[in-house]
């Protein structure tokens, strides 16, 4: 009679037992036995916000947890969302938008469950900034505000978070944002603009704002942390996969998340100098000098700060209604990771 399988080696092996023969009847090791990792999508860009994302994988924290992650590479969230919602991708990370919040209020799974960047709230942080041409700031001009109407300011996002940063901007220094030209411009596209006097500033960020003040075109003439401090511009965000069907793979990646944020956090070490200078393909020497996104230790949101994005947005029309704290923010996964990692519970799946 053929034996076949474990069970049936198991069997003989019970059979040799029963004539007295010395033979445990352990189950043999063998090849397959080590657990599949679990495959997860995420956004990623080689942008300095996405630090920690890249510091998980490199450091090996995501292979600890058993996790394979695949990067998914969009800067539209207008499309990603949709994405996480049908279940497509399982991480979302990118600025706060209307757009998500009309998401979760139409019913979509999708809750924002950690912070990706605030503006400091305090300091001279210039991470965010206002950048207009140098001659434009030589001439004087950009002292009166009533000076300002017709100037070109690049807009880089609509109805999201460095549009709603834009608008507190100009409302604070008196400007009225109605007499400027907001002409939609990506990021990537700066440099070339500002070298034509295509546009007279933007409102952005690094490494943009330090490739516009290293070429010589722009200066720096307001800070995020000026007129926003505190202010909540990107979010970490799951879908359906991780917050129904899977909610231990969540928890997995967040307890990875806050391990590469720790090393983040300790700042611009030789390491980490390394590391954000290989993502973003920018030398080190110059990734040394910018001005690193602030993300909190702790993951936790800004909650106020999203209150008031939704009050701008309502009055711009871009959002239906007001989504209540408990509708838009799981805090469960950090939760998770904060008492693995400060209690000192194994970090390590395999």
């Amino acid at each position: 009679m053929r034996i076949a399988g474990r069970y049936g080696a198991c069997a003989l092996l019970l059979l040799v037992a029963a004539l007295a023969l010395p033979v445990s009847c352990k189950k043999p090791e063998d090849a397959t036995s080590k657990e599949t990792p679990t495959k997860l999508k995420v956004t990623m860009l080689p942008y300095t916000g996405y630090a920690p994302f890249f510091i998980a994988e490199e450091e090996g924290f995501f292979r600890e947890q058993g996790l394979e992650v695949e990067y998914v590479q969009s800067t539209t969230s207008n499309k990603l969302l949709p994405l996480l919602a049908r279940g497509d991708l399982d991480v979302f990370a990118g600025a706060l938008s209307a757009g998500m919040l009309n998401a979760i209020s139409r019913g979509a799974n999708i809750r924002i469950v950690a912070d990706k960047g605030q503006i400091r709230p305090s300091g001279t942080d210039a991470y965010v900034a206002l950048v207009m041409r140098s001659d434009l700031a030589q001439s004087g001009r950009l002292d009166d505000p009533a000076q300002w109407k017709g100037l070109r300011i690049g807009r880089t996002s609509r109805s999201g978070s460095m549009d709603y940063l834009m608008h507190t901007l100009f409302r604070s220094t008196g400007v009225a944002i109605e007499d400027l030209e907001l002409p939609p411009t990506p990021n990537v596209m700066l440099e070339e603009a500002f070298a034509n006097d295509a546009l007279d500033g933007a409102l952005t960020g690094d490494p943009w704002t330090a490739r516009l003040i290293a070429s010589g075109k722009g200066v720096i003439w307001k800070i995020g942390s000026d007129v926003a401090p505190g202010m909540e511009f990107a979010v970490i965000a799951f879908g359906p996969n991780l917050l129904k069907k899977d909610t231990e793979a969540g928890e997995r990646f967040m307890v990875a998340y806050f391990k590469a944020l720790r090393q983040y956090n300790e700042g611009k070490t030789d390491r980490n100098v390394a590391l954000m200078a290989q993502l973003t393909e920018l030398d080190a020497e110059f990734v040394r000098k910018m001005t690193w996104p602030y993300i909190r230790g702790d993951g936790r949101l800004n909650i106020e700060s999203i209150i008031e994005f939704q009050k701008w947005a309502m009055g711009e029309g871009a959002l239906d209604r007001s989504v209540a704290e408990e509708e838009f923010w799981e805090p469960h996964f950090t939760d998770h990771a904060l008492r693995v990692l400060n209690h000192g519970e194994s970090a390590n799946r395999n």
